[in-house]
């Protein structure tokens, strides 16, 4: 094991609780958990803990907090380094990458100059619309719509 942890813990292997070193023996009497399994621990230090709650991987001088915090590892590894991301630069359907290029170097007064002609055109052709679908309803009549009488919101339905 790369950690330098012994092949063979008891200790471990039964309870969370446990220092950092192999036992072979338990200095308490087993205590039972709520399923039946019976519980030995190394010292009285980690029955108390175990049973104030304790998380064993927030406990410095436990084997799963070293474990947690890469302590001790005897094959240390570099960091890893991160590749630096190249960006491209691609077209899309209708443009093409001289065409992109082309936008991004015009200067801003250029491009505030397309788009208020743009908002120009866009304004007259509304204003058109407007226009033939007011002459299309001229040629209907007076009795081209028809309203619901009106009903208090006050009264009940």
């Amino acid at each position: 094991m790369s950690r330098g942890l012994p092949s063979i813990d008891p200790c471990r292997s039964l309870t969370p609780f446990c220092p950092p070193f192999t036992l072979f023996f338990f200095h308490s009497p087993p205590s039972l958990c709520r399923d039946g399994k019976p519980l030995w621990f190394g010292s009285s230090k980690a029955a108390s803990l175990t049973f104030q709650g304790k998380k064993p991987s927030k406990l410095v001088w436990t084997q799963s907090w070293r474990i947690r915090h890469k302590k001790g590892l005897t094959d240390i590894v570099g960091k890893k380094r991160a590749r630096k991301v190249t960006k491209i630069q691609r077209s899309f359907v209708g443009v093409d990458i001289s065409e992109l290029r082309k936008r991004q170097n015009q200067s801003s007064a250029v491009r505030a100059k397309a788009q208020a002609e743009e908002k120009k055109a866009a304004k007259e052709k509304k204003a058109a619309e407007k226009k033939a679908a007011k002459k299309a309803n001229k040629g209907k009549g007076a009795g081209g719509a028809v309203f619901a009488a009106k009903i208090p919101k006050n009264v009940k339905r």
